[in-house]
């Protein structure tokens, strides 16, 4: 049974790709996801890249993030493989641990059963979920190890807001699981509408939105919300638990009135109503996007 998970903005995601378990133990590259980018060690020098790798890990790690991986828990995968290799290739220790980490592997099959989706799982699970990931015969790509970071990554999502699609039948979610809230422990009780953005210029995105936004209230905002959320990779992610402090976050950040609660928060999106509106709104938001990036 599954008691709690972690949202969104208080994990972090990693993957890594290397040699055919039966030829080699090569690592070709790294990757780790968080603030809404993906970093990918993979230059020529792979002690180097095991290297910065296990820092990055370890700065999260120390900061209360939780990490999530794909089956990353095995003596030829995951964290023995990835020490033992620089051991190999510098006669030199070095510590890797994901604290309190989740596999995400795992956790579905706890979840939904053991035949929740059919091998190679990953896969399918893309494939049902509309996802885009290479597939594991693809794994010689230069863009594998990342693609498949951020499938991970949108399936953790779809999990947490219970739209993940499997095979079998099996208990709602919410049934089996509850979505935490707490922050980590050293970060402080968000405030700000732009703690709830996963970005990292999260800071100059809220003030964008609010210039763009601002005569806008109620449906429109939660169709902005909805934007965010279904961008790819997620700008915005917020459980029900949130909601009320998400709205009493915006109404601070846009220090207007933006609609009643019910308007902004509570509206439950129409796609065969709302979708043109909404695709609208996802081309202001890719525009913000580009602004801000250039700056």
């Amino acid at each position: 049974m599954i008691d709690s998970l972690p949202i969104f903005q208080n994990v972090f995601f990693v993957h890594y790709q290397c040699e055919d378990f039966n030829v080699g133990e090569t690592i070709f590259s790294l990757c780790i996801f968080t603030k809404g980018k993906a970093k990918e060690f993979a230059g020529d020098n792979e002690a180097e890249n095991i290297v910065l790798y296990c820092q990055k890990v370890k700065e999260l790690c120390d900061k209360g993030f939780i990490p999530i991986h794909w089956n990353q828990n095995r003596s030829y995968y995951g964290c023995d493989h990835i020490i033992s290799r620089y051991k190999s290739l510098t006669n030199k220790d070095i510590d890797l641990e994901y604290i309190n980490e989740i596999n995400l592997a795992n956790l579905l099959i706890d979840v939904f059963g053991d035949e929740y989706v059919s091998h190679p799982r990953l896969d399918n699970l893309a494939e049902l979920n509309n996802c885009n990931g290479n597939s594991q015969l693809e794994y010689r790509k230069r863009t594998f190890a990342v693609d498949r970071l951020l499938l991970i990554s949108k399936i953790y999502h779809r999990l947490l807001n219970n739209k993940l699609v499997i095979e079998s039948k099996a208990p709602e979610i919410h049934e089996k699981i509850n979505v935490s809230d707490e922050k980590p422990k050293t970060d402080s009780v968000l405030k700000e509408f732009s703690s709830y953005l996963y970005h990292e210029k999260r800071e100059m995105l809220s003030e964008a939105l609010k210039s763009e936004f601002s005569n806008e209230k109620g449906k429109s905002l939660r169709l902005m919300l909805a934007a965010l959320e279904e961008h790819d990779p997620p700008l915005l992610v917020f459980g029900n638990r949130q909601g009320s402090k998400l709205f009493e976050a915006m109404k601070k950040h846009f220090d207007k009135y933006i609609g009643t609660y019910q308007s902004v928060i509570g509206y439950k999106i129409q796609i065969d109503v709302d979708k043109p509106d909404l695709l609208s709104m996802k081309t202001r938001i890719n525009h913000i996007l580009k602004t801000i990036e250039n700056k």
